[in-house]
């Protein structure tokens, strides 16, 4: 524990101390990065990855984390050691980036790369559907066809007899 830890996270020492890291765990990251994480420091092994943590007061922040293990004279693992880097910011600018590249900064409409991958997939998937479009417009025009023979006919002779035709 140090200030610096307190600062970034909002933790104070004196309640920090004696828990363990998972006062950080936002609860938002996928339970299989934490199994590997585990998985490497009972091997004796570092591990290094991104973790969404979040502060004493609840906002969350992204952190580039280095953990490793720390063994006695005997090869037994007896601490970890944690160093942490508040990567929030390179994260947000990572997404903002992400999203320009797909999507028009004024309009907020997505641009010609994105829209020429939506008409590729929907042309895929009208592939799959065609056949199926085909039977019910065969289906469609059987039925208008004979709905138009049973009561437009009728209805249309009776027009023409009450306007005189």
């Amino acid at each position: 524990m140090n200030p610096a830890f307190e600062a970034s996270t909002g933790y104070k020492s004196k309640v920090a101390i004696g828990e363990t890291p998972r006062i950080l765990k936002s609860g938002k990251m996928p339970e299989h990065i934490y199994e590997g994480l585990w998985e490497n420091l009972h091997q004796g092994l570092p591990w290094r990855g991104e973790l969404l943590n979040h502060r004493a007061n609840k906002e969350e922040f992204w952190a580039l984390t280095s953990i490793a293990p720390i063994t006695g004279d005997d090869q037994q693992i007896t601490h970890y050691v944690c160093i942490m880097e508040d990567i929030t910011r390179h994260k947000q600018q990572e997404q903002q980036l992400a999203f320009q590249a797909k999507y028009d900064a004024v309009t907020g409409l997505p641009n010609r790369m994105v829209a020429m991958q939506r008409l590729t997939n929907s042309i895929r998937l009208a592939k799959n559907v065609a056949p199926m479009c085909w039977l019910y417009l065969s289906i469609w025009t059987t039925l208008n066809a004979l709905m138009t023979a049973l009561v437009t006919v009728p209805v249309t002779v009776s027009w023409a007899a009450w306007l005189n035709f």
